[in-house]
């Protein structure tokens, strides 16, 4: 969907979100959760890196491969039931989401750069990033 989800997730409430569900590789909020055969789980991308180097689980080190892991889908409905902010808050967007629904919201999202008009596009890039976020909300109201 994007290539940096990681840093499009802003928690409403971080310190809510169960340590259970945090990679051990890098150590976020799983991303794609993959769960292998021992139980552990990692993020898809994170597991895939490892294992280019590794054979083995990070956690206990028993044999693995990405053949013999699986997509965890439970795991990633609780965590797309997670209460997120529009990574676009500081351009004036307040949107309160799932992180379920982020991908549809940023599609659609006024303040997203992506979803700008072209002609809007050559003028953005002679302002701040505050200037910037002031024009998105002229635009709004």
């Amino acid at each position: 969907m994007f290539p940096n989800i990681k840093y499009f997730r802003c928690f409403i409430n971080p310190e809510s979100v169960s340590p259970h569900l945090f990679c051990s590789i890098c150590q976020e909020v799983f991303v794609e959760p993959y769960r292998a055969p021992c139980g552990h789980s990692y993020c898809k991308h994170c597991i895939m890196e490892w294992l280019k180097n590794s054979n083995t689980c990070p956690e206990d080190r028993k044999k693995l491969t990405l053949k013999n892991m699986h997509h965890d889908f439970i795991l990633e409905n609780i965590i797309g039931d997670q209460k997120v902010g529009c990574p676009y808050r500081e351009q004036g967007c307040c949107k309160v989401l799932n992180l379920s629904a982020l991908g549809l919201h940023l599609k659609d999202c006024s303040f997203n750069p992506l979803n700008i008009p072209e002609f809007l596009k050559k003028d953005l890039h002679s302002l701040s990033p505050k200037d910037a976020g002031n024009f998105f909300y002229s635009i709004e109201v």
